[in-house]
This record gives C-alpha cells, structure tokens and sequence, in this order.
C-alpha cells in the first residue's frame, strides 16, 4: 500500500467520532480547496452512513496529514463528484480500504466508479 494511503487511514482513525478525540482541517476535494495540486495523489471513498443517515462520495489529497470526513463535502451523484474533481484538474485517484468506526461506513471506490472518474 502507498504511503500515503497508510498514514490517511491511520488518520481515520483518529480524527471519525468514536475513533480519537483530534479534529482538524486540511486541504479537501471540491470547492473547498484553496490551491489545486492536479498532479498530487486523491484519495477518494464512498461514505455509506455518516452514522446520521447521510451518503456520499468524498475525496481529500493523499498528502494532507489532517484531513477530516466531518468537513469534506459529500457528493450525493457521481455526476457532482466528477465535476468537483474535474474543475480543480485532480485526475491522480485511487481508493482507500473499507472502513468503519464511530457510526461511520466508508467503502472503496469500485473499479467502475474509479474508471467513470
């Protein structure tokens, strides 16, 4: 597994409800990103309960060390979410592991999903 991937997934860990107790923002995919990094690796996952009832796709950059799922926007079609990863140039996009904590469920894209991205 890249690198990256590993630290994000340990950053899961500590920063979903029920998981750790540290909260804090990064740079995120979709409008909420500052300064686009089109070469930079995206990590992108479907969150299937946010443990209130919502779902959606999400994205944030490999490298950001303290991104949170509670402040990434979710993109409730595929349609939005390629849109979002479209105008900020993010084409670098591969799927973190299945994970679930705190009420949250988040599943790796599928291969078609990466593929319609």
């Amino acid at each position: 597994m890249h690198a990256a991937k590993c630290n994000f997934m340990l950053m899961l860990a500590v920063v979903l409800p029920g998981c750790g107790h540290h909260r804090t923002t990064a740079r995120l995919a979709g409008d909420h990103i500052q300064n686009s990094q089109p070469h930079a690796l995206v990590l992108g996952w479907f969150v299937e309960s946010d443990g209130r009832g919502r779902s959606g796709y999400q994205a944030a950059y490999a490298a950001s060390s303290s991104a949170t799922p509670q402040t990434v926007p979710l993109y409730g079609s595929m349609d939005e979410f390629r849109a979002a990863l479209q105008k900020k140039e993010m084409t670098n996009i591969e799927s973190i592991s299945d994970y679930c904590c705190g009420g949250w469920k988040i599943r790796g894209l599928t291969l078609d999903e990466l593929k319609e991205l």
